[in-house]
């Protein structure tokens, strides 16, 4: 859920975001770099790897976390209507960075508390 949670914030900046400045160019990309990376790590992840091997990887999970709340602060103090055109310029990334992302995800949601539930009904 904790996962969901910073997906959504990171999806709802960047559908905000917009700008021309340099520096808002600059967050919206690493933004939509982070966003790639936090779900190549999930692709990592879903390969089934050995324990030293998934330490690793939450390490990585946990350090891009960490900046994404970092770069995600840096762009809510943006204006609305700069966020609003950088979201506009960097669409088609965003939207792609998003998808990647959900798709990283989906196994892991099924797996979730109510997987159990969800299954004893079928």
């Amino acid at each position: 859920m904790r996962i969901l949670r910073h997906m959504c914030a990171c999806v709802g900046l960047l559908m905000l975001a917009g700008c021309g400045s340099s520096e808002g160019d600059r967050l919206t990309k690493e933004n939509i770099r982070l966003t790639n990376e936090y779900a190549a790590e999930f692709e990592r992840i879903a390969t089934i790897p050995d324990k030293g091997e998934i330490k690793k990887i939450q390490e990585r999970i946990t350090k891009i976390q960490d900046e994404m709340k970092a770069n995600n602060e840096a762009l809510q103090k943006l204006p609305i209507a700069k966020l609003k055109e950088l979201g506009d310029k960097h669409k088609t990334e965003r939207d792609e960075a998003t998808d990647r992302l959900k798709k990283a995800l989906a196994p892991f949601r099924a797996k979730g508390p109510n997987a159990k539930k969800i299954s004893e009904k079928s």
